[in-house]
């Protein structure tokens, strides 16, 4: 009898440590080959319709500039975060910011990937 309540005391106050961590997505969602598939010269209707709508937009003058921001955090507290950065200019996209390159590619997947 004595061994089972010890069993159940340890059992209760072991447990306490195993809290689950859910993982955090915040911001868009910016998959690599939406990424790859932007090309200077697209209008912003093509761009929105590509990779949706952007986080924070900006007007000054002539140039819009439209980033893309996206945080992951593991359950294990690892962070990914990326940002994509469209610039345009007289209505078309003139630059791309933030377009991997095959290191950062390595760099932007996911450690600890949602379960499905």
């Amino acid at each position: 009898m004595i061994r089972t309540v010890v069993l159940a005391g340890v059992l209760l106050t072991t447990g306490c440590h195993f809290v689950y961590k859910l993982p955090v997505n915040q911001g868009n969602v910016i998959e690599q080959d939406q990424v790859e598939r932007l090309q200077v010269g697209m209008t912003p209707e093509q761009v929105e319709f590509l990779m949706g709508s952007a986080l924070v937009k900006s007007d000054l003058r002539d140039t819009v500039r439209w980033d893309y921001v996206s945080y992951y955090r593991s359950p294990r507290d690892k962070e990914l975060r990326r940002v994509v950065t469209v610039v345009f200019q007289g209505g078309k996209v003139s630059e791309i910011i933030g377009a991997s390159t095959d290191a950062d590619r390595e760099q932007s997947q996911p450690v600890d990937p949602p379960p499905t």
